[in-house]
Order: C-alpha cells, then structure tokens, then sequence
C-alpha cells in the first residue's frame, strides 16, 4: 500500500471512532432505561374496592376499580398491573379542594405530596402505605361544552354542579424503596 492510500485511510478510521462511540453510549443508555422499570402488583381486591369506595364518598362521584395494565398510566416507570380508578359524573356538589382530604378516609396510609400535582380544574393526590404499597387520584372537573370557553378556568360563573368530574387513579405495591417517576 502507498504512502496516499494509507493517509486516506487514516482520517476514515479515525471520523468512524466518534460514530462507534456515539453507538456505545446510546446502547448503555437504552439499556439502563429498560432497566429502571418497575414491575407493580395490583394491591388485594378487598383493599382496592375500599379505596374506590372511599374516593366515592370523597369526591361524590362513583368510582369503579378494575385490574389493568399499569404502564405508562400516571408513571413513566411502571409496568405490571394495577388496580385502576375512573368514574366520570354531573351533578357533584364537591370542590377539587375535597381530594386533598381523602386521606383522612385511609387508614394507614401517609400522604406524599411530593408526588401531588395541581392545575386548573384538577388536582392529584398521592398516599404510601409502608413502603411497598402506592395509592394516586387524579380529580377534574370541566364546565359543560361551550362554557366558559372565553374566560379563565377560575373566573367561569357555570354553577359546579352543572360541570363534569373525572376521577382516575391507581393503586399498587412495588419492590421495597422502589419509587414511580411521572
């Protein structure tokens, strides 16, 4: 080989270096991502349709529980099942403010309200038993189609009653210290 064939060849080699690098790096990463997934587990039956029920009486709106996939529901690092909460309603004579105080319902669980989220029109909540089990409620309320359309969220004069309400939730338990991510 000639003293020009090996030049070129050189700085080929070395512009391919930094894409090899590149790849490595985002292979690790993809798979540390795949690897911060957490498996959940549905909570017990018995337990699940007393958090429903005691989201109902909360909130005024019936809340009904299944077991479903859990992932990506409310947390980008949760996969396995889940006891899942929805209930949608008119007519709620409730604010927003009332979810906050669901824990007062739930005996043994601690809120997290590093997890708690608030905008306009909804709220979430967040509650741990020891340190496996995970409880979250997601409460909205909107005005009725047309409404308010022009104005604030909180500056909108349709009575509550006339608005609909969302509650959705999940309910859990993970690997000891294991920790959702939104």
């Amino acid at each position: 080989m000639d003293t020009a064939s090996r030049t070129d060849a050189r700085p080929s080699a070395f512009r391919a270096l930094p894409i090899l690098a590149m790849t490595a790096l985002l292979g690790a990463g993809g798979i540390a991502h795949a690897q911060s997934s957490i498996t959940a587990k549905p909570l017990p039956e018995a337990t699940c349709t007393d958090l429903a029920k005691t989201a109902s009486d909360k909130t005024g709106v019936h809340v009904d529980t299944v077991v479903g996939d859990a992932g990506p529901y409310m947390y980008s690092n949760i996969d396995g099942t889940a006891c899942l909460f929805s209930g949608t309603a008119t007519g709620v004579a409730e604010n927003l403010e009332t979810v906050a105080d669901i824990g007062d319902g739930l005996e043994g669980w601690t809120r997290d309200s590093a997890y708690d989220a608030d905008g306009p029109g909804s709220t979430s909540v967040t509650y741990r038993r020891g340190d496996t089990d995970w409880f979250s409620l997601e409460v909205s309320a909107e005005p009725p189609a047309g409404e308010c359309d022009n104005v604030m969220i909180s500056e909108c004069k349709v009575p509550m009653k006339e608005w609909e309400w969302t509650v959705s939730g999940m309910a859990f338990s993970l690997p000891a210290s294991a920790r959702p991510q939104f």
